[in-house]
């Protein structure tokens, strides 16, 4: 059962990767050349440290729970996966109105981001604990089978 673990590990773990790597690129355009999205940065050079420190990071945390695929107990970075959604979810809670006002097609964009970060912590969650998902003592899951080496 493990292997489902480990599948959403590596999805998540992906995902991370390809989105810190894509955000480091589009926020020092933004703040380098003053375009895209985050062109605003070009005047806010301490937007762009924070930005880019947190996108750094995404790529760093999506490397380590690749590496949590591979231990030989994934329920643990299932349970850091979703950590890490939800400290993203603090800070858009924190900041809700904030990021609201940052422009029209923002609301609706940071909704579709939130429910997606719900959706990974609930994702990484049920991996973690789903009971169809446990193994019991010596090797035999909660179905009675004789659990599988992932």
């Amino acid at each position: 059962m493990d292997t489902i673990r480990r599948r959403v590990l590596k999805i998540h773990s992906v995902f991370l990767i390809f989105l810190g790597f894509s955000g480091v690129l589009i926020s020092t355009a933004g703040w380098a050349l003053g375009a895209g999205p985050y062109a605003f940065l070009q005047d806010n050079e301490l937007g762009h440290v924070g930005l880019i420190q947190a996108y750094l990071l995404a790529m760093l945390l999506g490397l380590v729970l690749w590496l949590g695929s591979k231990q030989e107990k994934p329920v643990m970075w299932n349970i850091v996966g979703a950590g890490v959604n939800a400290c993203i979810l603090v800070a858009y809670f924190l900041h809700w109105n904030l990021l609201g006002s940052l422009g029209p097609e923002l609301p609706s964009i940071r909704n579709v981001v939130v429910c997606v970060h719900i959706g990974l912590v609930l994702l990484e969650l049920w991996a973690a604990f789903y009971p169809g998902l446990r193994e019991a003592p010596g090797g035999v899951s909660h179905s009675g089978t004789p659990a599988r080496a992932a």
